[in-house]
């Protein structure tokens, strides 16, 4: 098998084993649909039941709380529950019985139950013969005619929910039309009493009333308790009363530290005040006057004169400092008659004084009042305290209310509980339950089954897969040769020429012209390059084509002008036997079947080169190979293979739809 397997090769493997194909499909086929003649008609009853979510099952228990959930069933499960309810042993048992097993036994009996058993009879039998002597133990005792009847019963039951809705279905499947659907209507019978019998074992009348009053008179001494607490410690709504005091905590803690604040600001202000006291005088000046002088008046005025006249002279002139000294003379005089003049002051106490008196007397008096600050104290503490009280007391509180809590969710689920205990007391009373038939099962009009034309398709479509499936695992297991790709890659040799089956007709004689015009080529290069003359032609088995092999290329050859001259294996000329080979000419040696005689017998030497005919689809590539072996192990020069009696598989029109024109003509 070639190594690539691409387009091409799968083509050959189909239409080289299209035969065994179409074989393989062609009994499955027919095996399928006489079996399917062969069956028993048979003939299918069913009917359909809706699953109603209006009835809560209930449930008994002593712990009752808000924490504990009764897990609910979604519709999907709900139904999936019935469905395995109607397909319990309790419901078959109740089915055969109204039926009767005799009347199950028979009417479901099929044309090929006793092949159907026989394995099992068979097995039961040997168990028997093997145990009894060895071992004393036997199958043990058979089943009841009712236990066969459930068995069979179950073998044709089924039952499976509808998609997306809150219905299942039922069907039975039987060889009598009339049995299926009583069956089925017998079964729904037993499925809806078996229920209801399920609804009333579950209730226990009575129980939630006990229980009610239980919770009523745990509630009402949990009332009390709480009710007690309130009472004794003032408290009514902790939290409210937490809020208020916290505020008032929050109010006294900042009013005592607005006192901190206002003792540290009164204290230095005192201080300050009393420096600015200490440096500065109780009595100020508070007014001064002065008499007139008439004279001082009049120096004034003979001053300005005379300076005005001094700026008239120059500086270095003799009146200029004449007039110099009389101005110093004057501004002196002036100055005594200033002295002279008489003054009166009157003086008085500071009002700044007085003012930062009054503010150090306000600020010691505020300093005074901020003594208050050791009751603020004491108030918050006792807020604080009282606050401790409250966690305490609502702590306790909390514990009695959540007491309460549950007794009242208990009590309410209780008298739920009672509550459906009594509704579905009245609805078993009345026959009703949360299962209803949509339909009860009707008598068929045509056999569901068999199916003839589906198993007949089934059986052409598996047998086909099976047909595929073998012509891979015999073209996987195929160790001959059908290509030149697969000669030359398993033998590694080269292969001369590649002859087509003339059986095939069509293009192969043509074929097999251009294929012995490239082996004469290459004979004809091998004389011309090595000077070889004499070929030996040998193949594996007989019959694989070694003298239509060698006619042909003496064809080609003497139409080329070739002088060619023809042997057998003995070495008998067969065409021209009295001539030579000239010297541009040939012979052509026939040799013997490798398989019919060693090598030791057929001598390779007398030869120049050696050519291996092997017949596709016939020789293995480990028989070549030996033949190429031996060849070699006795002396011989191998100079190629040729590949005979070929055969192409795939039709033209495939290679022209499918292949290439290049691949085509390649192939």
């Amino acid at each position: 098998m070639s190594k690539h397997f691409g387009l091409r090769e799968n083509l050959t493997t189909l239409f080289r084993h299209k035969r065994s194909i179409v074989c393989v499909a062609l009994f499955a086929g027919a095996a399928s649909f006489g079996v399917s003649l062969l069956q028993s008609k048979q003939w299918e009853s069913s009917a359909r039941i809706l699953v109603q979510q209006n009835r809560a099952q209930p449930r008994i228990g002593s712990t009752f709380s808000t924490g504990d959930s009764f897990p609910q069933l979604n519709g999907h499960d709900q139904v999936r529950t019935e469905v395995e309810i109607f397909l319990s042993p309790v419901v078959l048992q109740k089915a055969v019985n109204a039926l009767g097993p005799e009347l199950v036994l028979d009417q479901m009996r099929w044309r090929w139950d006793w092949l159907r058993d026989l394995p099992m009879d068979i097995y039961n039998g040997l168990r028997d013969a093997l145990l009894k002597p060895f071992m004393d133990e036997g199958s043990g005792a058979p089943m009841t005619p009712e236990q066969l009847a459930m068995r069979k019963l179950s073998a044709h039951l089924a039952a499976m929910p509808v998609r997306e809705t809150d219905v299942f279905a039922i069907g039975i499947v039987s060889p009598n039309p009339e049995f299926s659907a009583r069956a089925v209507n017998t079964l729904l019978d037993a499925y809806l009493t078996h229920h209801l019998e399920i609804r009333q074992g579950a209730l226990s009348s009575g129980v939630f009333a006990a229980e009610t009053e239980r919770l009523q008179a745990d509630l009402r001494e949990a009332t009390m308790h709480l009710q007690k607490l309130k009472a004794d410690t003032g408290v009514v709504s902790p939290a409210t009363q937490k809020q208020l005091l916290l505020q008032r905590i929050s109010d006294a803690e900042a009013a005592l530290h607005a006192v901190d604040i206002d003792r540290v600001e009164a204290r230095s202000r005192i201080a300050e005040t009393r420096r600015q006291i200490a440096r500065r005088p109780a009595n100020v000046q508070l007014q001064s006057t002065v008499s007139r002088n008439p004279l001082i008046d009049a120096l004034r005025t003979q001053l300005a004169e005379l300076e005005a006249e001094r700026a008239q002279y120059q500086p270095d002139s003799s009146a200029g400092r004449t007039l110099d000294r009389d101005i110093a003379q004057l501004r002196t005089r002036l100055r005594g008659e200033q002295e002279k003049v008489a003054s009166s002051q009157i003086s008085g106490p500071d009002n700044t004084y007085q003012e930062m008196e009054r503010e150090l007397a306000l600020d010691q008096s505020k300093l005074s009042g901020t003594q208050s600050r050791v009751e603020l104290g004491r108030q918050l503490d006792s807020y604080r305290k009282e606050l401790a009280r409250l966690d305490e007391i609502e702590a306790v509180m909390r514990e009695l209310t959540r007491d309460v809590d549950l007794k009242e969710e208990a009590l309410r689920i209780s008298l739920k509980k009672q509550e459906e205990e009594s509704l579905g007391s009245l609805l078993n009373r009345k026959h009703i339950s949360d299962v209803t038939p949509i339909e009860r099962a009707m008598v068929p009009d045509r056999p569901s089954g068999p199916r003839k034309w589906l198993n007949l398709g089934l059986g052409l479509g598996g047998g086909l897969v099976a047909g595929l499936m073998l012509a891979y695992l015999a073209e996987y297991f195929r160790r001959t040769f059908t290509t030149r790709e697969e000669a030359e890659e398993q033998l590694g040799i080269q292969v001369l020429a590649s002859f087509m089956d003339r059986n095939q007709g069509g293009p192969a004689a043509t074929v097999n012209k251009i294929e012995a015009r490239g082996l004469g080529e290459s004979l004809l290069r091998e004389q011309r390059d090595h000077g070889c003359t004499r070929f030996l032609f040998v193949s594996c088995h007989r019959g694989e084509g070694r003298s239509s092999t060698i006619d042909a290329v003496a064809a080609y050859l003497r139409g080329h002008g070739v002088a060619v001259t023809e042997t057998d294996s003995a070495g008998q000329a067969r065409i021209d036997a009295a001539a030579e080979p000239a010297a541009s000419g040939l012979m052509l040696i026939e040799g013997g079947a490798l398989s019919d005689a060693n090598s030791e017998d057929i001598d390779m030497r007398r030869a120049d080169r050696i050519i291996l005919v092997v017949e596709a689809e016939r020789t293995t590539g480990l028989r070549a190979t030996g033949a190429l072996r031996a060849i070699d192990a006795a002396g011989g020069k191998v100079l190629g293979v040729v590949l005979n009696r070929r055969r192409y598989f795939i039709p033209d029109w495939v290679y022209g739809w499918l292949l290439s024109p290049r691949q085509s003509m390649h192939a």
